[in-house]
């Protein structure tokens, strides 16, 4: 927050002291109409970046950022262009916070340049590389015989088809399938800050959209959630088996310390020992339940099952099938 008041304070000091001059002058040596509107401007932004430095602080950044821009009408400076940045980047509107700080970085500065702009520009270089890292995309692949005659949109902006993402905001996002003689499909997605998703229309030959998982010629590819769980299972499985052989190993030997050479232990030992017999009972349990899981989620990753019924079980409306960093939607008409 220091650095953060230091550029508005700069701002102040560094465009506005030819206004406190202006303004301290004697009434003979009053500037020509020109000299007086720029002060006049310069005034009117360093008001504004003042209130719009308090609104920041308090954590209300859309009021900041109206304060910001405001300022920036009046007169321009790097200095409000970084602060416009960071208001825009704590809304999530990660897309107009990268146009601002790119605006920053296109500035030439020569050497009477202020330093506070200077130091806005290389805030605005580190501060854009982080959020470049933020700003989730939504890839659109659509599969089938209808994909030249199709129509994507993605927010109302047509979205490229041969798989190259389109970035986007964090937060909803409308998706639009057009498609010749249907009704559109629609779809909203939740875009999540460095994401990158993915999402597929699969179109049957009648220009319609076959349902993720309907079998059509190919089969799509299905969810992984049944094999993450049998892995979580196979994880908990052997786990137990590891700990409870551990256990009644511990026991055994334990019971093993006190028997005489003859291998006759002691009688009171014996409860002891049956203890490690049920341990290792259950460890040998926990090991085979655990292998039989992790069996599971091999074949339900080798053949994983599919998010809905074959096309003809399928009823009309949109189907939709979520799997890591990837949504695949359909529909029938």
């Amino acid at each position: 927050m220091k650095g953060l008041r230091y550029a508005v304070c700069a701002l102040g000091f560094v465009v506005l002291l030819p206004a406190s001059a202006i303004a301290q002058a004697p009434a003979q040596n009053t500037p020509s109409t020109a000299a007086s509107g720029d002060a006049g401007a310069r005034l009117k932004a360093r008001k504004l970046a003042d209130q719009g430095y308090e609104l920041y602080e308090k954590g209300q950044f859309a009021e900041a950022l109206t304060m910001f821009r405001q300022a920036r009408k009046a007169h321009h400076a790097p200095t409000l262009m970084l602060m416009i940045a960071r208001c825009s980047e704590r809304l999530d509107r990660l897309l107009e916070a990268r146009i601002a700080y790119l605006a920053i970085l296109q500035e030439r500065h020569g050497p009477d340049t202020p330093v506070a702009f200077k130091e806005a520009q290389r805030d605005a270089q580190s501060e854009l590389s982080a959020l470049e890292r933020r700003i989730p995309s939504l890839q659109v692949t659509v599969v089938g015989a209808s994909v030249e005659t199709s129509r994507v949109t993605i927010d109302g902006v047509p979205a490229p088809l041969g798989g190259q993402p389109l970035r986007r905001n964090p937060g909803p996002v409308g998706v639009v399938a057009h498609l010749p003689g249907r009704p559109p499909v629609e779809h909203t997605i939740q875009l999540a800050a460095g994401r990158a998703e993915r999402l597929t229309l699969y179109l049957d030959g009648s220009g319609g959209v076959q349902p993720y998982g309907a079998t059509s010629g190919g089969a799509g590819r299905g969810s992984w959630l049944p094999a993450a769980i049998a892995f979580g299972a196979a994880g908990v499985g052997l786990t137990t088996g590891i700990v409870m052989s551990v256990f009644a190993k511990q026991q055994i030997d334990d019971v093993r310390s006190r028997c005489d050479a003859d291998g006759r232990c002691l009688v009171s030992d014996e409860p002891r020992a049956r203890q490690a017999e049920r341990l290792a009972g259950g460890a040998t349990v926990a090991f085979v339940a655990g292998g039989l899981a992790a069996a599971a989620g091999v074949v339900l990753v080798v053949f994983p099952p599919f998010g809905g019924a074959s096309r003809a079980q399928t009823q009309a409306g949109v189907g939709v099938a979520i799997g890591p960093g990837s949504v695949q939607l359909g529909g029938r008409f």
